[in-house]
């Protein structure tokens, strides 16, 4: 019997395969994109798919490899799809802090905004209130009307009528 068909020689085989494997997934998991943004983890995670299933590609041959007697292989496998899947865990939590935080930070800004906006339209409704308070007075004093009813008193310069003077207390 061929040497590399016999169980050793597969299980030598396949735990080359599997330590090549275990170089790849490290060299995935070693470009994990930290600090960046929450979709761009969420690709990253994604791409975990096809690396897992390069893990169970072993699954039949391991299987086959333990009923001869030969569990290296089989221990390998169920360890690297373990530390997989402790890492895919922690890369979650990463992906689910950084959603978190992004959406913290876009709360601040609505809120910001939001603020801005309203400080902006107070400060408009304001001015407006005071551009149309001095218009009304210039237009008081250029008419000859009483300063609190706008009715003409003929008084030039403007003033108050006798209503509004007596409602103020000056004259009885």
């Amino acid at each position: 019997m061929n040497d590399l068909q016999s169980p050793a020689g597969v299980e030598a085989s396949v735990l080359a395969a599997l330590d090549r494997h275990d170089a790849a997934v490290n060299n995935y998991v070693n470009t994990f994109p930290l600090g960046a943004s929450s979709s761009a983890m969420a690709n990253w995670i994604g791409g975990l798919g096809p690396v897992e299933w390069g893990y169970q590609q072993f699954r039949p041959v391991c299987g086959w490899l333990e009923q001869q007697g030969l569990p290296r292989a089989r221990s390998r496998l169920d360890a690297g799809l373990s530390n997989l899947a402790q890492a895919r865990n922690i890369y979650i939590e990463m992906y689910n802090d950084k959603v978190r935080v992004e959406n913290t930070q876009a709360g601040i800004w609505r809120d910001a905004i939001q603020f801005g906006t309203i400080q902006t339209m107070a400060a408009n409704s304001y001015q407006n209130a005071a551009a149309r308070e001095w218009l009304q007075a210039m237009f008081d004093v250029n008419e000859h009307r009483c300063f609190d009813c706008h009715t003409i008193i003929g008084t030039p310069g403007g003033g108050y009528c006798y209503k509004c003077a007596r409602s103020r207390g000056w004259v009885y």
